[in-house]
């Protein structure tokens, strides 16, 4: 297909800056990739289950799609972390707990999967209901909110390069709450993971943060239609690792992308592109090449098959 269509986020957030670099790359092999702009995870996991907009791609936190819920897609793999962040302004020290109890805390749009990961985590602790106000605001404008006292806490589950989350790490008087009771969290949410970003890794000379920060995460996941075409495979993920294969605050060397979960069954062109990548054709021949022999296999061998018993009966049916 010349054009498919791939569910990013918010405009300003780093699901749909991330779908502008997957876009310009699969546009030198002249695949256009429309990106469609939402709320978030849990919007984008509804119109790919309806192939709305002619959907069949989507970038999805991990925890929200299963087999059961989400019949008919499959995975390509993760792509990146996604640290939960709680942003906040204190004097004290804040453990997600009891001195949150009774804030107003921003936690993200409706459809979006920064709320579905706050609200499980707040359910936990207790901070979903009553005298806790939880303010279903985003983005930068959450971030804003914070800067000008409209709301106590932010919370995001983002990336690092978030916008959001970069200005509330260089704001002054703002705090990054630290989990300390990480393992029990990805005990009763085996969705979450445990990472660590380390003092002064934001920034050295200011020291950001100013000593060690243990964040939950979730996986941030390309999700699929179960009958997406195996060139755009190939090339969604020959993208994805380019922009996700590097290191990164969170992440080692060729580490993503990745089938760290699945929860939803992986796509057979996403095993075979993770065992042997790029493809034998791919190796030593040009893109064009590579798909037109490949489309001349999937269509020859079921017509030889067909044509074999054909012919023998030919002389018979002269006869």
């Amino acid at each position: 297909p010349k054009i498919v269509v791939m569910g990013t986020g918010p405009i300003d957030g780093a699901y749909h800056a991330f779908g502008q670099r997957y876009k310009a790359m699969l546009a030198e092999y002249d695949v256009t990739l429309e990106l469609v702009v939402s709320a978030g995870s849990v919007e984008n996991l509804e119109r790919l289950k309806n192939r709305q907009d002619g959907m069949t791609l989507a970038l999805v936190q991990g925890g929200l799609a299963n087999a059961e819920n989400a019949p008919g897609l499959v995975t390509l793999g993760s792509v990146f972390y996604e640290p939960s962040w709680l942003f906040y302004r204190s004097a004290q020290t804040i453990e997600l707990g009891d001195r949150l109890r009774g804030k107003r805390i921003a936690i993200g749009v409706p459809g979006s999967g920064t709320r579905a990961v706050a609200l499980s985590v707040f359910r936990e602790t207790g901070l979903a209901e009553p005298p806790t106000v939880l303010r279903e605001i985003g983005g930068l404008a959450a971030a804003k909110a914070l800067e000008e006292g409209e709301v106590d806490a932010v919370f995001y589950v983002a990336a690092p390069d978030a916008p959001g989350v970069q200005r509330l790490l260089a704001a002054p008087g703002v705090r990054l709450l630290s989990t300390k009771r990480a393992d029990a969290f990805v005990r009763r949410m085996p969705f979450l993971h445990k990472l660590t970003l380390p003092e002064g890794t934001v920034d050295l000379a200011r020291s950001i943060p100013p000593g060690d920060i243990t964040l939950l995460a979730v996986t941030a996941n390309i999700i699929a239609v179960e009958d997406v075409h195996p060139v755009i495979v190939e090339l969604i993920l020959e993208a994805a690792k380019k922009v996700h294969g590097g290191p990164g605050l969170f992440q080692r060397l060729g580490e993503f992308p990745a089938p760290h979960e699945l929860d939803l069954p992986l796509s057979p062109d996403a095993e075979r592109f993770y065992k042997s990548s790029p493809s034998v054709l791919r190796r030593y021949l040009p893109f064009w090449a590579a798909v037109w022999i490949n489309r001349f296999v999937f269509i020859a061998i079921p017509l030889l098959i067909l044509a074999i018993p054909i012919f023998r009966g030919i002389p018979a049916l002269y006869r």
